[in-house]
């Protein structure tokens, strides 16, 4: 058994295509973005608060800097009940990795806030460490709890299914976890949001969000997920008031393709015919 050129050219394709993680090469700051409402995914449940549709996933286009040439599309996710877009919007973002090692609280919507004090979070989730970077991985893990992630729900349910109840809580979890008090207007009915509703209920959510990145353990989830903060400056300052903060799942590190290559190459030498 030999894998041909195709084969592995097949597997470098998948970084590039409509809708795949984001490529790590993106994280930094001062990167256009476009970010659209439409598209040929079908999205979590997005939650209807008024007439406003909000929440869910959304395609998005990245440039490699301050321009949409080169770019790539991938799908970005709303965690941010403060702020809104419009489809089409298009401004520079903050691609900020959450490691404790990649992580500028300064680069970052809300990096400065923490549980407690004058500006902070407004809801207690259970975090040991009560601060943006864990509230934001904690948010992470929940997206990819998503039904049907990472592309939207997959099945034919109709609206007020039980895939859409759940991805309904897990909306309001994150709503939850992120809801502060540095923006003076937030949106009506996202204040509070109805955290007993859902499948299971939103509470339920936040214990198992915080439960799982209280567990030094699962440190190495956060390696392929970055806090897209769409609001800056040229410099990467940030833009007040700021615009939508989404999260953004990242392929792998180049160390991974490495070790991958690694056992291709064994695979290769161990099946090749004896020469």
């Amino acid at each position: 058994m030999r894998l041909t050129a195709s084969v592995l050219m097949g597997l470098a394709c998948l970084v590039s295509a409509s809708g795949a993680p984001l490529s790590s090469n993106y994280v930094g700051i001062n990167h256009l973005m476009q970010v659209s409402t439409s598209g040929s995914f079908a999205f979590p449940n997005q939650v209807n608060i008024g007439s406003t549709v909000t929440g869910g996933g959304f395609q998005a286009q990245i440039g490699a800097g301050n321009t949409l040439t080169p770019s790539m599309t991938t799908t970005v996710w709303c965690v941010d009940s403060q702020q809104s877009f419009g489809n089409g919007d298009t401004a520079l973002a903050n691609i900020v990795k959450l490691t404790s090692a990649g992580f500028n609280p300064s680069l970052t919507a809300y990096g400065s806030l923490t549980g407690s004090g004058t500006t902070k979070f407004l809801n207690s989730v259970g975090l040991t460490t009560d601060d943006a970077l864990h509230r934001f991985q904690a948010t992470a893990w929940l997206v990819s709890q998503y039904n049907g992630f990472p592309s939207g729900p997959l099945d034919a349910l109709p609206l007020g299914g039980a895939d859409d109840l759940r991805n309904d809580a897990i909306q309001r979890a994150i709503w939850q976890i992120t809801y502060n008090n540095s923006v003076a207007q937030p949106w009506p009915g996202l204040a509070g949001g109805d955290i007993t509703s859902g499948a299971p209920a939103a509470q339920t959510w936040i214990t198992a969000a915080a439960n799982f990145v209280n567990n030094s353990a699962n440190a190495a989830f956060f390696n392929n997920w970055a806090v897209v903060t769409w609001g800056a400056n040229a410099n990467g300052s940030l833009v007040s008031p700021g615009k939508q903060t989404f999260l953004v799942q990242l392929t792998p590190e180049p160390s991974f393709y490495a070790v991958v290559g690694l056992g291709l190459a064994g695979l290769w030498m161990k099946t090749s015919p004896a020469r």
